[in-house]
């Protein structure tokens, strides 16, 4: 599905989406969200560990998987070379399921798992997995190539919370602490900086909008950093509620925030870091917020799905 060119940004019918998805029957909480095909196709997971596959055009779900591990789908990728999709769940196990719905796990050679989201490099030829004690990067292209393993250099009792790309060759890990590492791919050895930016309150989300980091923590603060220098941040802004996700349009021009109990969500523009406005989620509880990586669409969950496309 392209972007038509209506729903938000607008002075009318500004909170109306451009499409509502729901089952029906057995709605249940949506933790992730990722558009694929060309933005024809929606993936989500839910809290029961069911995969769904909504076709946008008609708007209903085309695909059911239950994926019957017991633990909720946190985050998924899809590899559309291979016609695979990678599925996380909250163990931090990571499973396959192929274009004819059969899944199977992955071996990443280790059982402790962090809680921290995988994520694709931006080439997408490889994904890097957290793990409880270090990252795991494996090339998903060519098999040959062998896993490049990071220690974590915090100490062991620093929970790895988020994970995010700095540019083709080089990624943000942020810890509980408030740490943030800078680990260089091309030399997994050793980190190439580390600080603690967030006055040791602990990193919530982070995500990446072309030269600047956002970065949300427990003290309610959205810190903006340059994306090569994090002793100061650009821009501290002071939010009403603890900001828990944040997604960047693929563009970079905006930035949109949430709280998972909050069913308001905040618009900034990332050129002057300047808000922009509040639109409200049509439910109790924002689960999971996603932008396409190709358009102005932008997904919100809680049992249900919103989209809305989000304008200039």
């Amino acid at each position: 599905m392209k972007s038509k060119g209506k729903g938000l940004i607008s002075e009318e019918n500004e909170e109306v989406p451009v499409i509502l998805l729901r089952k029906l029957t057995k709605n249940e909480t949506i933790l992730s969200l990722e558009f694929i095909k060309d933005d024809s196709h929606l993936i989500s997971g839910n809290i029961s560990g069911v995969l769904d596959i909504w076709d946008l055009e008609i708007m209903r779900c085309s695909s059911s998987i239950n994926m019957k591990f017991d633990s909720p789908i946190i985050k998924t990728i899809y590899d559309e070379k291979k016609e695979i999709i990678y599925v996380q769940n909250r163990k931090g196990e990571i499973y396959l399921v192929d274009n004819t719905e059969n899944f199977k796990k992955l071996d990443l050679n280790g059982i402790y798992y962090s809680l921290a989201k995988m994520i694709i490099l931006p080439t997408r030829e490889s994904i890097i997995f957290p793990r409880e004690n270090d990252l795991l990067l494996k090339n998903i292209n060519n098999s040959k190539h062998d896993d490049i393993q990071f220690n974590y250099p915090t100490e062991k009792s620093d929970k790895l919370i988020e994970v995010e790309s700095l540019n083709d060759h080089s990624v943000l890990l942020g810890f509980e602490s408030g740490n943030v590492v800078i680990w260089d791919l091309r030399k997994p050895d050793s980190h190439v900086y580390m600080n603690n930016v967030t006055q040791n309150s602990p990193i919530l989300s982070m995500k990446r909008s072309f030269n600047r980091i956002w970065i949300s923590t427990f003290d309610s603060k959205l810190r903006v950093f340059n994306r090569n220098c994090f002793d100061h941040p650009i821009k501290e802004i002071d939010s009403l509620n603890v900001v828990d996700k944040i997604s960047i349009r693929s563009d970079s021009l905006i930035t949109v925030t949430s709280n998972t109990l909050n069913t308001n969500m905040d618009i900034f523009e990332n050129k002057s870091l300047n808000y922009i406005k509040t639109f409200k989620f049509h439910s109790t509880e924002v689960s999971s917020i996603q932008f396409s990586n190709s358009s102005n669409l932008f997904a919100a969950s809680s049992n249900t799905i919103s989209i809305w496309d989000l304008l200039s």
